[in-house]
């Protein structure tokens, strides 16, 4: 990338903040330092996020300045979609549905705010949210949590351990090549017990590896193999269950499930499913395989193509690609990819970039309960100052 594409890219990025810089930069850390779930914790009120009540201060300083769109239309195009879908749905979803759409406005602003943000502001938030991380992590491993409780997994100031795993994997894979924080990441992923994070920390670092070298893809996923064996015994458990269950079973399952018809028909289908619970199956198998299940057979021609409505199957669906189709049809797929292109346009190997977002939510519904856009926003603004910092001046 030379000069003139990285000017030509900072000037699409400009707008008239100008002394809002430092109102902006104490925003973010707001919005990346405060638990997830700190009401929840401590007031047992879960409505109310912090970090969402600073989004909407920022709103009103943005609606005041003049911004140049150009870049966001993606995300600008997807929130479109999820609002006109979400009003459409409000007779049978409620007003949750438009929360969800405005969530997807609320990651368009946090975006423009770290897009605008000067290189100085940048580096100092990457070092506190990363700071934040691992504080949190180890109060939680010393024996104080400010999250919710999973047990012994970790959770860091976020809603829970899938979250905290995806992060970690952006950091893994996004960051610098600092050896040691990627070990530390590592570790934290360890910490979360999160399967479907192994899952696509393999695939990552097979990914990323020169194929046509085989010791060390041989090398990486044995190694990987055994580390995750001498820690957390349930991950195989879990690919053995996972790999014995018996497709008379899953035909069963899908048989048995009714075509769902409304949103309040499918949260006591979801709430009633562990009356279903095959024992010989794990319970974590079975709750994706009967909420993927069921969310396929309530598919027609008119819901593919434009979804159920946003907040239609509820909190928990496990996959954040499943619940894109599943919400807003397959019209939301194209501006979803775009997105991920925008915010990994600054790294190498782009095409592998999205594969491996793609694998991170591809099992993970964190999409909308976690800060996982944004962090990629601020680890790809991160990226394109060290690229305009090496490109020559001519």
């Amino acid at each position: 990338m030379n000069s003139n594409t990285l000017a030509s890219i900072d000037k699409g990025r400009s707008s008239n903040l100008g002394r809002l810089q430092y109102f902006v930069f104490i925003t973010l850390i707001i919005y990346f330092v405060v638990p997830h779930h700190l009401f929840t914790v401590f007031l047992n009120h879960s409505a109310v996020k912090p970090f969402d009540l600073t989004v909407l201060i920022s709103i009103c300083f943005f609606l005041i300045c003049k911004i140049n769109l150009k870049g966001y239309l993606p995300i600008l195009c997807l929130f479109g979609i999820y609002f006109l879908r979400s009003l459409i749905a409000l007779n049978d979803v409620g007003l949750i549905s438009i929360v969800y759409a405005l969530k997807i406005f609320e990651y368009f602003i946090v975006i423009f705010c770290i897009k605008d943000l000067r290189q100085i502001f940048i580096n100092k938030l990457l070092i506190i949210y990363i700071v934040t991380i691992f504080a949190y992590t180890l109060a939680e491993l010393l024996g104080l949590n400010v999250g919710l409780l999973w047990g012994d997994r970790a959770t860091g100031h976020f809603g829970g351990p899938y979250e905290l795993s995806s992060i970690a994997l952006l950091f893994i894979f996004f960051l610098n090549k600092n050896l040691f924080l990627k070990t530390l990441f590592i570790f934290i992923i360890f910490l979360t017990g999160t399967k479907a994070a192994y899952i696509a920390l393999l695939f990552g670092l097979l990914l990323f590896t020169n194929i046509r070298n085989l010791i060390p893809i041989i090398f990486i996923g044995f190694t990987f193999i055994l580390l995750i064996n001498s820690y957390d015994e349930r991950f195989f458990e879990f690919i053995i269950n996972l790999a014995n269950i018996d497709i008379n079973f899953v035909i069963s399952v899908w048989d048995n499930l009714p075509k769902i018809e409304s949103h309040y028909e499918y949260i006591d289908q979801f709430n009633t499913r562990e009356m279903d619970f095959d024992e010989t199956v794990d319970l974590s198998s079975f709750s994706r395989i009967f909420t993927y299940a069921i969310i396929l057979k309530s598919f027609d021609i008119y819901s593919l193509i434009f979804g159920h409505g946003p907040g239609f199957f509820g909190a928990a669906v496990d996959s954040s690609i499943l619940r894109i189709v599943a919400e807003a049809g397959i019209v939301s797929l194209l501006p979803f990819i775009f997105i991920l292109i925008s915010l990994t346009n600054n790294f190498e190997n782009k095409n592998k970039n999205v594969l491996l977002i793609l694998s991170i939510i591809a099992l993970s519904d964190v999409f909308f309960s976690a800060r996982f856009l944004p962090t990629l926003a601020l680890l790809n603004q991160y990226k394109f100052y060290q690229l305009k910092e090496k490109a020559p001046i001519k």
